[in-house]
């Protein structure tokens, strides 16, 4: 989706992929099952978990 300047804007927060996370019934899950819970790309996920993983160090 594109924001009102024409640049890609996303639709899934952070928090959203976190709390998809929390709420999982697994222990751990992977970048895919995340992307199938909330409607994205494996890829995206897979980027959105590095950055998330870089800010809380």
């Amino acid at each position: 989706m594109r924001d009102t300047r024409g640049q890609f804007a996303e639709e899934t927060t952070d928090d959203d992929i976190l709390t998809a996370m929390r709420e999982s019934e697994f222990p751990a899950v992977t970048a895919r099952w995340v992307a199938d819970t909330i409607g994205m790309k494996r890829r995206p996920v897979h980027l959105r978990f590095e950055d998330l993983q870089l800010s809380m160090t």
